[in-house]
């Protein structure tokens, strides 16, 4: 039986490689694939673009995360952790560089991959050695230097809450120890215009999330809280 019929039936328009059909038989109806380079360029940029995000995203998160912690903004100082925010955005330019493009670029995708490296790692290791300095003065058992500008503005808070605490005992005949557990710091008249003293807002505002976050009471030698209820 010919079998050039069946393998011939409907095909036009290419030269024939099968063995049966012979080489000057012709195809017609079939498309020629589409190369595998172009391929890969068109999946390129969002390819790199994922595998950057997959890379890179949970220490960028981690970097921003402690950048916003209170504690870390005031001791280490956290715009260079919350600046790993931009990395996105390099990712998303080396994405629209190489869809311009069509293809991959060299010089783009070792930028971006370098770049996001070497800021990680640089930032990690500053805060980590920073980190390292300030936590071994913080816990040392004597008013350093390191805190004696927190100390002094911490003493300075007391003597405004007893104060205003011993004029209210007073004025409603209480002790005041009794006066000084019902009420805040933030309830004494005038507490605004002391804590907006220059030099002293920073002070206080951290004294008082230490308080309100960590239930912490004094600084270099434990006291009484101030503002946490």
């Amino acid at each position: 039986t010919d079998a050039r019929p069946y393998f011939a039936a409907g095909l036009e328009g290419q030269p024939a490689s099968d063995p049966f059909l012979g080489s000057s038989a012709t195809v017609e109806g079939l498309k020629a694939p589409e190369s595998n380079n172009g391929i890969f360029a068109h999946v390129f940029p969002t390819s790199f673009t994922l595998f950057c995000l997959a890379a890179f995203l949970m220490p960028i998160w981690t970097l921003v995360h402690l950048g916003q912690d209170e504690s870390v903004r005031r001791w280490l100082g956290g715009r260079f952790l919350a600046a790993a925010v931009w990395l996105p955005v390099l990712f998303g330019a080396s994405h629209i560089f190489h869809c311009v493009k069509g293809r991959p670029i060299r010089l783009v995708v070792a930028f971006t991959l370098s770049w996001s490296c070497v800021f990680l790692v640089v930032a990690s290791a500053k805060a980590y050695v920073e980190a390292g300095r300030i936590g071994q003065a913080l816990a040392s058992p004597t008013c350093s230097s390191v805190k004696q500008g927190l100390e002094a503005d911490w003493q300075e808070a007391r003597e405004f809450f007893t104060a205003c605490a011993s004029a209210s005992a007073r004025e409603q005949l209480l002790d005041v120890a009794k006066v000084m557990a019902r009420r805040r710091i933030t309830d004494c008249p005038g507490y605004a215009a002391e804590a907006s003293r220059p030099g002293r807002s920073d002070n206080w505002a951290y004294l008082q999330h230490l308080e309100e976050r960590y239930h912490c009471s004094g600084w270099c030698q434990e006291g009484v809280q101030l503002w946490a209820v």
